[in-house]
């Protein structure tokens, strides 16, 4: 029977991009244009903002906000929160600022992450 460390089963997201960092850490994770994250840029910085996000106070179940462009910032978010078990509340950035507001403050979000 395979190895599910090797194969992958039975881990979370989180495990397998923490995998990637340390079998494949300069490999690139993400391309956007002439931005780019490997994946050791990408665990370091969605656990740094993680352990900030925890510092705040948030807890796991909790929400975060994220009003950004698809860019490597919004998957570092994404897996801040996968790895905190915290939710991902994605608030569009071409929405007029009442239209947020009431977004972030519906979704009970404990943080707003902005780029």
């Amino acid at each position: 029977m395979p190895d599910p460390l090797l194969t992958g089963r039975g881990m979370t997201m989180s495990d397998q991009l923490a995998r990637h960092a340390r079998t494949a850490p300069d490999d690139v994770a993400l391309r956007f244009g002439a931005a780019h994250r490997t994946y050791r840029e990408l665990d370091d910085r969605s656990l740094r903002l993680a352990n900030a996000l925890r510092a705040a106070g948030l807890r796991e179940g909790d929400v975060v906000a994220l009003l950004t462009d698809n860019d490597p910032h919004a998957f570092e978010v994404y897996w801040a929160a996968a790895r905190s078990g915290m939710y991902v509340c994605a608030v569009n950035n071409h929405l007029q600022a009442s239209e947020i507001s009431y977004i972030v403050e519906d979704s009970g979000a404990g943080a707003l992450e902005y780029d």
